[in-house]
């Protein structure tokens, strides 16, 4: 119910003391510049040294629970190191454009092990790619040109949370509108009329900007200033202050479920829907059922945005071809959806080498870990932020061994294990053998 709120003047004042204690002397910590560790690299079959590339794009500090993850995945899936530079979505669209340098801190991001992040200073360096969580509309109309491809990566999910205790099931598009818009000043929807228990990310954050897309929200119409991009500081505030019903924020889907035990996802109803939904099944599974079937709307995909000349080539910030570059650029074409409606795998020039299998499915459980959907499990896709769907059919589909891979431990009527197609030649609905599981036919 929207009801008209009271107008209350109230100063709200949290301190916390600590005991003084003798300061001793402590080693000062030098954090290296990411230019220093990321030097060439011989390549092991003899060939010429290859330089890290460089992305900017958000991390945790921007609400972001994805990125550096995903940027850490590619780095073991390719063999190839990167500078990671913290710069929020729209603006590392921005430094792809005009070539200008991204932000001031980031990491150096191993191609061995799990690709492991070293923090370092990352001043004046200029980005070979842009990672953003939003389309680049969604930022400014318009602001791709003919010199930039956008190659669409897995996809991200937001969702709205509660505390664990909250009776509170689910939100309404419109519901959400009040709440988010107005802070609980002036209007309100119980029960979530306190405004120091309603919480947003950073104005800048691919998830603020993707939820306000959904509800019809701009992000300069956003009223609480309560700004809080980790799960612990919306529930402590919310437990502290004995009001588990009127709490609620924005987190991203893996983010939440870190949290289980203290959070809890609202099921969402978008505009036009008859009832809410979870991105899963339940909330006892993470299959992202409702995502990838297009039901649960709070979605989008993760964006690769890079300069390319006018055959297709992908271009280094020198303006150069680069083969790492190019790798990468064939590698996110091979594995994005087949009919890309941001800009097809066409657009990119042919490569010499094709993706191997192995990799293919290397990406996808790394894509899997670090909280994201592949679009080999994918059933629907969009072309503008939280904009129509439609029906979509991976060439090699991957929904079983994607559930697997979420430990949703998918059922063997449904989901047959494979080696070969011959495997599954007796699964109704399902001949085709794919990640070794049976599918459907793409």
């Amino acid at each position: 119910m929207i009801t008209k709120a009271p107008v209350r003047w109230t100063i709200g004042i949290l301190a916390l003391l600590a005991a003084a204690q003798p300061r001793t002397a402590r080693a000062q910590v030098i954090v290296p510049t990411c230019s220093q560790l990321a030097q060439p690299t011989i390549a092991q079959d003899g060939g010429p040294a290859t330089s890290p590339l460089t992305i900017a794009g958000p991390d945790a500090t921007l609400g972001s629970a994805t990125g550096s993850a995903l940027v850490a995945t590619i780095a073991t899936t390719l063999q190839q190191a990167f500078v990671y530079v913290t710069t929020p979505s729209c603006a590392a669209i921005q430094d792809i454009i005009a070539g200008t340098a991204a932000g001031a801190t980031g990491n150096y991001v191993t191609p061995t092990g799990a690709g492991a992040l070293m923090p370092c200073t990352a001043s004046g360096m200029i980005p070979d790619l842009a990672l953003s969580e939003v389309y680049a509309d969604t930022c400014t109309p318009g602001l791709l040109t003919a010199n930039q491809l956008d190659l669409l990566g897995p996809v991200n999910v937001s969702t709205l949370v509660v505390p664990f205790a909250s009776t509170e099931p689910s939100v309404n598009a419109d519901a959400a509108y009040v709440i988010f818009g107005f802070g609980a000043v002036d209007y309100a929807v119980k029960p979530w009329t306190d405004p120091a228990s309603i919480f947003e990310p950073q104005i800048a954050s691919s998830g603020l900007m993707l939820v306000g897309s959904a509800i019809g929200l701009a992000p300069p119409k956003w009223a609480s200033p309560l700004v809080a991009n980790t799960a612990l500081t919306a529930e402590v505030k919310a437990v502290s202050g004995g009001k588990a019903n009127a709490a609620i924020g924005i987190l991203p889907a893996i983010t939440a479920e870190a949290n289980p035990t203290s959070l809890k996802v609202l099921a969402y109803e978008h505009t036009g829907q008859g009832c809410g939904y979870l991105p899963d099944s339940d909330s006892l599974h993470t299959d992202r059922i409702n995502v990838r079937e297009g039901r649960y709307a709070l979605w989008g995909p993760t964006h690769f945005i890079m300069s390319v000349d006018g055959s297709g080539n992908p271009l280094d910030h020198n303006g150069q071809s680069n083969s790492s570059l190019a790798m990468l650029a064939n590698l996110l074409a091979s594995t994005g959806p087949s009919s890309s409606p941001s800009a097809p795998p066409t657009a990119l020039a042919p490569q010499a080498t094709a993706v191997s299998e192995s990799t293919k499915q290397l990406l996808m459980l790394g894509e899997t870990t670090a909280g994201l959907v592949p679009w080999c499990a994918m059933e629907v896709v969009r072309g503008v932020e939280a904009g129509d769907e439609s029906s979509y059919a991976p060439p090699e589909p991957c929904g079983c061994a994607f559930e697997n891979a979420m430990g949703s431990s998918p059922s063997p009527m449904r989901c047959a294990t494979c080696q070969s197609e011959t495997d599954c030649q007796l699964v109704t609905g399902a001949p085709f053998c794919s990640y070794g599981y049976c599918e459907a036919l793409p």
